[in-house]
């Protein structure tokens, strides 16, 4: 019987995981990041300041030394109003918890709205698609979830896929233009 009850209550616990089990946020959070941008390689930590709007939702603005992020979850959808250097209008998804797609079908979700960069607003269109997968953390391989965004403008095409670790958060992140791998981010630790 002991046995029996200990399933059940993580069978209860698995169940019962919070939405933002993807990338939980909370003030006072930070994860440290190894940060290559083809130019420069340089030690990274992103913390989470404090919590502000993002959209319709109450999220957390994340602070690190690329620039300041503005980041929450809005019904299931972890959505972005602002990361280093751009703003989007309204929020971009950058993942959707409990989406289940594969390689050869992934979970499939878009977007339209204004994007910002420098100060000069554009209209855009993005795709996010979502996918089980494995990533690496120093010698061990973990199941994550893969979720890769494509945003066109006239001028640009930017591709950012994002590796996510439940109860973790971002273990990985790379970010291409026009096809042009700019910035790896690669997860060191977290707290």
């Amino acid at each position: 019987m002991r046995a029996a009850a200990w399933v059940l209550a993580l069978l209860l616990m698995v169940g019962c995981r919070p939405k933002d089990g993807l990338w939980p946020l909370e003030a006072g959070r930070s994860w440290t990041y190894s940060v290559d941008t083809g130019l420069t390689t340089f030690v990274a930590t992103v913390k989470v300041e404090r919590r502000v709007p993002v959209g319709g939702a109450m999220g957390y603005e994340l602070v690190g030394p690329m620039g300041v992020s503005r980041l929450a979850w809005d019904g299931g959808r972890l959505v972005a109003s602002m990361l280093p250097h751009t703003r989007f209008n309204p929020p971009l998804p950058l993942a959707v918890a409990g989406a289940k797609g594969d390689a050869r079908n992934p979970f499939r979700a878009a977007w339209k709205g204004n994007v910002e960069w420098f100060g000069k607003a554009r209209p855009a269109a993005a795709t996010l698609e979502q996918t089980a997968d494995r990533v690496r953390i120093g010698s061990t391989e973990v199941p994550a979830t893969l979720s890769t965004v494509r945003l066109t403008t006239e001028d640009r095409n930017v591709e950012l896929q994002s590796w996510f670790v439940d109860g973790l958060g971002l273990v990985r992140q790379d970010q291409r233009t026009d096809g042009i791998l700019d910035v790896r981010m690669e997860y060191l630790r977290g707290l």
